[in-house]
């Protein structure tokens, strides 16, 4: 359960990164069903993740139930015992101590990554502001969800030289870039 929360607050950092940058640099020349819809999933995302962690006790205990109502080697009791483990999990770190640490933790990583995207935007020369990195960072790493080769050859460089030209950097600058 905390790798899959873990995953579900990175996606929701990452589509809130793209939000921002998108709509901060109001320049860049994002189609509207792309920003509109990363607002809509970080919108809707959070307000499920929130539901769920502050529910996630109660439901729990109505999937064990449901679950001691079956018969123990039936798929659907271990389907719905392995969703009362998970959602247990989640309730023991959805305390505020833990759920908060791993929040900072997290904000931290992906901000230290979009510092590692700027901090190269400027060994190219190009001025953006520091936004720019974050747009830059959830776009590429969103990209990489898409199969592909080892290092993620393909999609990866696809995704930053697109976002790079979307920024207004030149074709030969945003390829050495990617």
């Amino acid at each position: 359960s905390s790798i899959v929360l873990e995953r579900l607050l990175d996606l929701l950092t990452l589509a809130f990164c793209l939000t921002v940058g998108a709509t901060v640099l109001g320049g860049v020349k994002l189609p509207t069903w792309l920003v509109d819809g990363t607002v809509l999933l970080v919108v809707v995302g959070g307000l499920i993740l929130l539901a769920v962690l502050l529910f996630s006790g109660p439901i729990a205990r109505r999937l064990s139930q449901a679950a001691k109502a079956r018969s123990a080697d039936d798929l659907a009791a271990k389907l719905l015992r392995a969703g009362a483990s998970m959602l247990d999990g989640f309730r023991q770190m959805s305390a505020p101590r833990p759920l908060f640490a791993v929040l900072v933790l997290s904000l931290f990583i992906w901000l230290s990554e979009a510092a590692c995207f700027y901090f190269v935007m400027l060994g190219f020369g190009l001025t953006y502001p520091p936004v720019a990195a974050l747009l830059v960072m959830a776009f590429v790493t969103l990209s990489t969800l898409v199969p592909s080769s080892p290092g993620y050859v393909g999609p990866f460089h696809l995704a930053a030289f697109s976002i790079m030209t979307l920024l207004g950097a030149r074709e030969d600058v945003a390829t050495s870039f990617a």
